[in-house]
């Protein structure tokens, strides 16, 4: 007699265990074990087998996906400053055939030997050479891949970067107590409706670093379970977290401020259970790790640079740190709520209301007593808010909250019940911010996307949401995910819409007939925007400590008889170390009014 057990139907994502489209041999396997089958050693690497190529497959699809959407991109414009000082370096690195050699020069040289007009703003004099980098390991790795495709190739490191991001997310989210279908979830989520995909499309080192970050908390996660482990294993699992901070640390300094506090939760615990050895062996091989890393990367700059870049950067970040504090209140208040790029109250306000919207569809999903009209107004007013955001038109939303709304679930998930590594692993992530907010680079929290120095907590946050993501109702998923979706893709119109201004503006200014040249300090990034494609033009910019007297001087000592000044807003003086103007033109960048004055040499 034959006996079939009925099994019921259940959705995919609301059951936790429903199983995701690439964990069929899991599934498989659980079939037989019910049915009283066994498994040979052949079916098991069979199964293996089938499910890395899945995941490969799945790794494939997205990487292909950073590549559509990169074609939208102008490959002689960037979203950022510092990308255009990249690929400067890289373009001189190609020019000169050499992988080591990344000074980028300088024209004017002889007539100002302490680049106080060097065109490419931040450019420093490192023995005997000029430097235009903030990492040296991503300028080496990249530079193969643009001596190869150029631009578009080399962008094939910040994908892969975001690919890494996504597969960390699923991994995280099974640590998490996520099932198959939701790890997957995470995967895709993070992969195409984060920050992660905005900077997987530029070439900034945000997705290597914060795939190195996200392995770390992995690390530090499996140091949490609460089950006796090997020395051995308690070892081995501190140094690879404290590994992974450092090498993230050679390209994000905030890495330094993750470790830190991710090993602190980690030892933290240890000692609430009386581990006190155990306690020790993470701090130590976590900072083992870290400063292996960090003098690592130091050699190789001395090696490539002859002094280090990335310990300076860390220096005066520290030396600055709570300088300005209520300037560094205001961006913070911005990277975490700003709606747009502008520091009014109104922008953080939305992001305030998004937030507080999020955690109410949250509460109605816990809440059998909640009505039906409650929860459907509260996923109605968050997709009214996200339409006065991308209704806006396009610009930078520097706000985490905003870019990440997945982030808020996550803080709801962790005081409602969530694993005990969720509650430890969100509030490490959140206790973090306020020092990012204190040491982080003041001046740059309108132009960027979803807070770039605390990308790492809203990855966190994102993850551990995705046990409440699978709880909530069909309709209030669908309007947060969609959510999710419009506003990265609001992102991803915004880099190409910003990449073919620059690719358009630039060449613009730079085709004045003038034989130089000169930024005044309203657009001293404008050469650092389109400065990689100059085309052997004369330039320079008139930077901190410089003014339009001592550019004048140097044009002049050149030998040149004319010069631009590239200006917006400011008087332009009749007469300046012996040149006069002669007239005006009128263009624009970036939808700002620009005005080059033309002098000739009287």
């Amino acid at each position: 007699m034959t006996t079939t057990t009925a099994r019921p139907a259940t959705s995919t994502l609301d059951s936790p265990d429903a199983a995701g489209p690439l964990d069929t041999a899991a599934a498989r396997s659980a079939e037989e074990a019910a049915g009283g089958g066994r498994r040979t050693i052949v079916d098991h690497w069979s199964g293996r087998r089938r499910s890395w190529a899945r995941t490969f497959a799945a790794g494939l699809v997205l990487l292909i996906a950073y590549f559509g959407l990169s074609l939208l991109n102008a490959p002689k414009g960037f979203l950022g400053t510092d990308t255009g000082g990249k690929v400067a370096t890289l373009r001189a690195m190609d020019q000169r055939g050499s992988f080591t050699d990344i000074d980028v020069g300088y024209w004017a040289a002889r007539w100002d030997a302490d680049g106080t007009y060097h065109p490419l703003w931040y450019t420093t004099y490192v023995d005997g050479k000029w430097i235009q980098a903030t990492t040296v390991p991503m300028l080496l790795a990249a530079e193969p891949l643009y001596r190869l495709g150029g631009e578009r190739l080399a962008l094939l490191l910040p994908m892969l970067g975001a690919v890494a991001c996504a597969f960390t997310a699923r991994a995280l989210a099974r640590r998490f107590g996520a099932d198959g279908r939701a790890g997957w979830w995470a995967f895709w989520l993070v992969g195409l409706a984060s920050p992660v995909t905005i900077y997987a499309l530029d070439l900034w080192e945000h997705t290597l670093g914060l795939a190195l970050m996200a392995w770390g908390v992995v690390a530090m996660v499996d140091l949490l379970a609460d089950k006796a482990r090997p020395p051995r294993r308690i070892w081995l699992l501190g140094l690879a977290g404290g590994c992974a901070f450092g090498a993230a640390a050679t390209m994000r300094t905030e890495a330094l401020v993750y470790g830190a506090a991710f090993t602190a939760a980690a030892g933290l615990v240890a000692l609430g259970r009386r581990r006190i050895r155990d306690a020790w062996r993470i701090g130590v091989g976590s900072g083992f790790g870290v400063v292996l890393f960090w003098l690592g990367n130091a050699r190789l700059e001395h090696l490539v640079v002859g002094s280090g870049i990335r310990a300076g950067r860390a220096a005066g970040t520290a030396a600055g740190g709570g300088d300005g504090l209520a300037e560094r209140v205001r961006e913070g208040l911005v990277t975490t709520f700003g709606s747009r790029a502008s520091f009014d109250g109104e922008v953080v306000l939305v992001g305030v209301g998004i937030g507080l919207v999020v955690l109410v569809l949250a509460w109605t999903a816990t809440r059998r007593d909640a009505s039906h009209l409650m929860r459907l107004g509260a996923a109605g007013l968050l997709v009214l808010l996200y339409l006065t955001v991308v209704g806006g038109g396009l610009g930078f939303v520097p706000g985490l909250v905003v870019t990440t709304p997945l982030a808020v679930l996550g803080c709801w998930a962790a005081v409602s019940g969530a694993r005990f590594e969720t509650r430890v692993a969100v509030l490490a992530a959140v206790a973090a911010l306020p020092v990012v907010w204190l040491f982080q680079f003041t001046g740059g929290a309108l132009p960027q996307w979803g807070g770039r120095y605390v990308l790492c907590t809203g990855f966190v946050l994102s993850v551990a949401a995705m046990p409440a993501l699978a709880a909530l109702g069909r309709r209030e998923r669908t309007a947060l995910v969609g959510c999710a979706v419009a506003i990265t893709s609001l992102g991803v119109a915004w880099t190409s819409a910003r990449t073919h201004d620059v690719a358009r503006d630039v060449p613009k200014i730079e085709a004045q007939p003038e034989q130089v040249l000169v930024a005044d300090q309203s657009f001293a990034h404008l050469w650092r925007e389109g400065g990689a494609f100059t085309g052997g033009r004369e330039l320079l910019t008139i930077g901190s400590g410089g003014t339009l007297r001592g550019a004048a001087e140097v044009v002049g000592a050149s030998g040149a008889d004319t010069f631009g000044l590239v200006h917006s807003g400011t008087p332009a003086p009749a007469q300046v170390a012996g040149f006069h103007r002669t007239g005006r033109v009128r263009l624009s960048f970036l939808g700002l009014s620009v005005d080059v004055d033309r002098y000739v040499r009287s």
